[in-house]
């Protein structure tokens, strides 16, 4: 008989212990939602040189801009992108010769190499390395990265060549650059065995002749690399310069260049600086015969006498008095 009453205590502490293991006595449902947009419009979404000629050189643009919606949003303020290169693919048409292809596909990564990703595909010669991308220089100084053409291998190009040929850019609202104008310039190479003597092919970079007749190809891969912030307001920081008013002093305002860091500043003037630690200081003006004493107020809860050195907070108003003072001789 005992045994059975213990046996029941011990099966009804278990279902008490376990009860606030699925027994919730409030919930709270917090709805979370986003709207998902990109940050780059590209209004070039293909490029075809159609039938060209060894040493010829043809341009042609790739635009990127700030999509709609990425201008539209006052809480980001730039887009890092980078241009890539990587092989294309096509599906040949069979009995074809030279070869043409019914559609075209891209390449995917697999084991550190590059290969097609639809069934049938091949890879084309490669068009990658004669093609050269550089920007619009705007702003300046400019932003964006630039690539000549003669890079990388002509056959058997790596996912590690893609990055090392990789193009950087950048796209600011701050900066009013809300647009890359890229020039993309095929320098058409000649097939070895057949290139003039004064030709400007480099030897590694002249076409095997087995390919003449063929479609080359290179697909450019547009990544976005990161969206920043817009940099924080700037604070204000005025400093005034005070002659002490001793007898006989022949000190003036105008003996005294005022500095805030770098940058000089009008006595009494604010000016705006971005967020950061400044020193505030003066130089002479010129020939100061007087010997006189210095000393540097701020009110900022930083400040550091010692050094003269304030810390600007985004926002943050600050006033800093130097103050000479005559030393009678």
């Amino acid at each position: 008989m005992r045994k059975k009453i213990l046996l029941g205590l011990g099966a009804a502490g278990t279902a008490l212990a376990m009860l606030p293991l699925f027994a919730a006595f409030e919930a709270h449902v917090i709805n979370v939602t986003a709207t998902i947009e990109n940050a780059l419009q590209l209004r070039t979404t293909e490029i075809e040189y159609g039938t060209v000629f060894p040493e010829e050189k043809l341009d042609a643009p790739l635009v990127l801009a700030l999509s709609s919606s990425f201008l539209a949003e006052d809480r980001v303020d730039d887009v890092e992108y980078v241009i890539r290169q990587k092989p294309k693919c096509g599906l040949p048409d069979p009995g074809t010769d030279p070869v043409q292809y019914s559609a075209f596909g891209r390449v995917t990564e697999v084991e550190g190499q590059f290969v097609c990703e639809d069934q049938g595909h091949v890879i084309l010669p490669l068009l990658c390395p004669y093609l050269s991308k550089h920007p619009d220089g705007n702003p300046t100084p400019g932003n964006d990265g630039s690539l000549d053409a003669f890079h990388g291998p002509i056959t058997g190009w790596s996912p590690e060549d893609t990055v090392e040929n990789q193009v950087l850019g950048k796209l600011s609202k701050v900066a009013q650059d809300i647009a890359d104008e890229w020039n993309i310039d095929l320098v058409v190479p000649c097939f070895k065995g057949s290139c003039a003597q004064d030709n400007v092919i480099p030897p590694q970079y002249q076409a095997d002749p087995a390919n003449e007749h063929e479609i080359f190809g290179c697909d450019l891969w547009v990544e976005v690399t990161g969206v920043s912030l817009p940099p924080p307001p700037p604070g204000t920081v005025t400093v005034t310069k005070v002659i002490a008013d001793v007898t006989g002093t022949t000190l003036v305002v105008a003996d005294f260049n005022l500095f805030v860091g770098a940058e000089a500043v009008a006595s009494g003037v604010g000016e705006s600086f971005a967020p950061g630690s400044y020193v505030v200081s003066e130089t002479e003006a010129g020939i100061v015969d007087e010997t006189y004493s210095t000393a540097i107020s701020c009110d900022d809860d930083d400040f550091v006498v010692a050094t003269g050195t304030i810390t600007v907070e985004s926002g943050e108003v600050i006033s800093c008095t130097i103050t000479n003072t005559e030393i009678p001789q």
